[in-house]
């Protein structure tokens, strides 16, 4: 009476797991040599040192490039929240560098 079901508590634990990107990358994100760490230096470098930088995710399709990208950017935007300004942009909207600007 009450008492849930062995097997629904396993797919509960297994949708949380799945669902969760930052469940992923937060085990990770402790190693220096770990991707979340390398980028999230190379845009904090960036940010704290006022240089532009360009920075190229390669990676086969559902990798987890976007997902490490909004995980270090998350994080930044918390340490420097009057510094970081996130624009996002489409290839297939934006072919060039004029049509990116006419927001």
């Amino acid at each position: 009476m009450g008492r849930v079901n062995p097997a629904e508590e396993a797919l509960n634990l297994l949708r949380t797991r799945l669902c969760n990107p930052s469940f992923v990358f937060k085990p990770l994100s402790d190693s220096p040599d770990s991707n979340y760490s390398k980028l999230k230096f190379l845009i904090s470098s960036s940010v704290t040192e006022a240089c532009n930088n360009s920075i190229l995710l390669l990676g086969p399709r559902g990798s987890g490039k976007i997902a490490v990208l909004e995980l270090v950017l998350k994080d930044l935007l918390l340490e420097y929240p009057d510094m970081i300004s996130v624009i996002t942009l489409s290839g297939l909207l934006h072919c060039d560098d004029n049509s990116a600007f006419k927001v």
